[in-house]
Order: structure tokens, then C-alpha cells, then sequence
């Protein structure tokens, strides 16, 4: 968390942009994600559940920083399917509002 309190050279912090955000978010996140840990996403989260009640955070069961597909794309991966499918509950969600 403490990266996420951080300000950037341009004073941008994190935790306190995503703070401000008052508008339905999806956040999903692998969690053998190797360069950004899930925990950010958790923490992240953490600040925005109680902003909007469609808020949600998905963390893809094994899955890694690009959801397991190879670069170039080679075609998909469980992960990734997982990652549309939710993506597609949560639009249906939010369109219902």
C-alpha cells in the first residue's frame, strides 16, 4: 500500500485519485501476477467498496499480469475467457441502473 500512497513526480497519488471516483469500477486482477501484486488491487479496492454499489474486484484464479495469454496473441487462455465473462456480467449489471 505504501507504493499506492506515493506521489509521482507530477503529485499524482493513487489512493487519493481512486478516492474521488463515484462511478461503477470492475477492477480485475490476476493473483500470480508477478509485477504488480494483487494485494495493490485489494488495497485499491479497499478505498472505492462503499462508493457506488456495482463496484466490484475479480481476482482471476492463477492467473498472471496479462491473464496467461501469450504475446503476440496466440489465442486465449482460461483466464482470459474468466476475464470476459465478468466483464460482460458487469456491463450487463451497471446497463441495468
Amino acid at each position: 500500500a505504501e507504493i499506492l500512497n506515493a506521489e509521482s513526480e507530477s503529485g499524482f497519488n493513487v489512493m487519493r485519485a481512486i478516492k474521488t471516483i463515484s462511478k461503477p469500477v470492475l477492477m480485475l486482477h490476476g493473483d500470480k501476477d508477478p509485477i504488480i501484486p494483487y494485494e495493490s488491487s485489494i488495497n485499491l479496492f479497499a478505498c472505492i467498496s462503499d462508493n457506488h454499489p456495482l463496484n466490484r474486484l475479480r481476482l482471476i484464479e492463477n492467473g498472471d499480469h496479462i491473464f496467461n495469454a501469450p504475446h503476440p496473441f496466440e489465442g486465449t487462455t482460461v483466464q482470459v475467457e474468466t476475464v470476459l465473462q465478468e466483464m460482460r456480467e458487469w456491463i450487463r449489471r451497471i446497463g441495468r441502473t
